[in-house]
């Protein structure tokens, strides 16, 4: 009786370091997988997640993460991110300043923003309202932007922002910028309407270059300079409004822009 006990303990433990050993092996395979998956992924600057599958194990306060469904985002400055919404809406959230971008790769610049990669799609951009300052050339080449959302808190358009969006015909550029840089606008050939805030200071040289919809404009009277060439290669310009207190060479001006008719207000 005792030789059959005995018998029976050490199959019970063989049984039992088989099991555990099996039990091992299924979780170092599970791990070794987990590892070869992360180290396979290729690194992006932007991410596409699956909204409604995020919803489904997640917390009604995680719920609150973004309100958009299947969209792209990024950073485009040390606090302010960026996010693409339904493949064609740009959005910038967070405060302070973008970076600033430059088309010839030239250093202590970023070469492109990193929603580059899809702007063919984008036809809107809304900007936050705690964004101060947007970066040069940030949106350069947006060949398909129709709308531009501006917050109150902009303090400046600067050189190259909006430079070749062919397809922009309106901008409504809000109270609180003092100045629109070089290039700022330059070969938006679409753009038949300029509305600027009585805050405006300063219009910097071809700023307006080869907008060639441009038939007529209202300048400030907040307007303090005016870069000679500010509306150059601009022929279909028919009549300029300027303030009298406007600091410009209007000979220089009317020849450079081939605006017909200058008035002073």
């Amino acid at each position: 009786m005792s030789i059959l006990f005995v018998l029976v303990v050490i199959i019970g433990l063989i049984f039992c370091l088989f099991v555990s050993g099996k039990e091992t092996s299924i979780e170092n395979d599970s791990i070794d997988l987990t590892k070869e998956h992360l180290l396979d992924a290729e690194p992006n600057n932007f991410f596409e997640f699956d909204y409604d599958a995020m919803l489904e194990n997640s917390t009604p306060a995680e719920q609150k993460i973004s309100p958009e469904p299947h969209a792209l985002s990024g950073k485009c400055g040390n606090s302010v991110t960026w996010c693409l919404i339904n493949n064609h809406h740009l959005i910038l959230e967070g405060h302070g300043e973008t970076w600033n971008y430059n088309i010839y790769s030239e250093k202590d610049y970023y070469r492109c923003p990193t929603w580059k990669s899809q702007a063919d799609k984008i036809q809107k951009i809304t900007i936050g309202k705690d964004i101060t300052d947007i970066g040069i050339a940030i949106f350069h080449d947006l060949k398909n932007l129709t709308e531009i959302n501006f917050s109150g808190s902009i303090r400046s358009i600067p050189s190259q922002a909006f430079l070749g969006c062919s397809n922009l015909m309106s901008i409504q550029i809000p109270e609180g910028v003092t100045t629109i840089g070089s290039c700022a606008f330059g070969k938006c050939y679409s753009l038949k309407s300029i509305l600027l805030p009585q805050s405006l200071l300063e219009i910097e040289d071809s700023a307006f270059y080869l907008c060639t919809s441009l038939t007529s404009i209202d300048l400030p009277y907040s307007l303090e300079e005016l870069s000679n060439d500010a509306f150059s290669d601009c022929p279909n310009i028919k009549q300029l409004i300027i303030p009298i207190t406007t600091n410009v060479d209007l000979n220089s001006l009317m020849k450079l822009s081939s605006i017909q008719k200058v008035f002073r207000k």
